[in-house]
């Protein structure tokens, strides 16, 4: 294999690395609020937000932002947004 074809290979190593980093999550700015600053109490707001229910919120407190389902990391961000705009909307 030439070396051209190795350097190749390995910036497609590099940008799967980059794109599985950005699709898992630990690039977004939810993931530095979940996991270091929210409390128990914020992160079960923050579910509630996205729809879920108290025995819901409860399986999902103890997680790190990454092992979140994409699914729910993305209603979460949304029900955020909404509540966002809630908040602007009523002067807040």
């Amino acid at each position: 294999m030439s070396a051209g074809a190795v350097a190749g290979r390995s910036e497609v190593s590099e940008r799967l690395a980059e794109a599985r980093a950005i699709l898992g999550g630990e690039r977004s700015a939810m993931r530095a609020v979940w996991d270091e600053r929210a409390t128990a109490k914020q992160k079960r707001v923050l579910l509630s937000m996205a729809g879920r229910t108290g025995v819901e919120c409860n399986n999902w407190l103890t997680r790190s932002w990454g092992e979140l389902p994409e699914y729910l990391r993305s209603e979460i961000v949304c029900g955020l947004n909404r509540f966002r705009a809630w908040a602007e909307e009523v002067g807040l």
